[in-house]
């Protein structure tokens, strides 16, 4: 799994970092949806199957959604949550957030004390077929 910063560089991880959403069955179609609370910017990386996809979600710039399309093959999705500590700045550096699973989906916390877990948010809505919670 390529774990570099959404700006592509290799910067630390921490554990909770990365979070498994589920794995949608072979045929199945969903839609990641990202939000949150901060006035950080936010950046989530997705994987599919381990792969890196090239598009982000997040706040600014960034969409907020990400279409998984019917495949001949089951998905199994997870995100990497970043932050900076400020609005977009190219010269600030990419934080890995603390992310968690609730009920609704992910949370990432970039605050560094655990009790953010809403600064950055992801759910996935299944269109069609079935998402299989996993646990890693």
């Amino acid at each position: 799994m390529d774990l570099r910063d959404p700006g592509g560089s290799n910067t630390p991880i921490n554990n909770l970092t990365v979070q498994y959403l589920g794995i949608l069955d072979r045929y199945s179609t969903a839609v990641i949806w990202a939000g949150g609370n901060s006035t950080w910017e936010q950046a989530l990386v997705v994987y599919v199957n381990d792969i890196r996809q090239a598009e982000q979600i997040g706040n600014y710039d960034r969409p907020n959604s990400f279409s998984l399309g019917e495949r001949a093959f089951a998905q199994e999705i997870a995100l990497a949550g970043w932050h900076k500590e400020s609005p977009p700045d190219g010269g600030q550096p990419w934080i890995a957030s603390r992310g968690q699973l609730i009920q609704d989906g992910a949370h990432w916390d970039d605050t560094g004390t655990g009790e953010g877990f809403g600064s950055l948010t992801a759910n996935i809505q299944v269109l069609s077929g079935t998402l299989h919670p996993i646990g890693h």
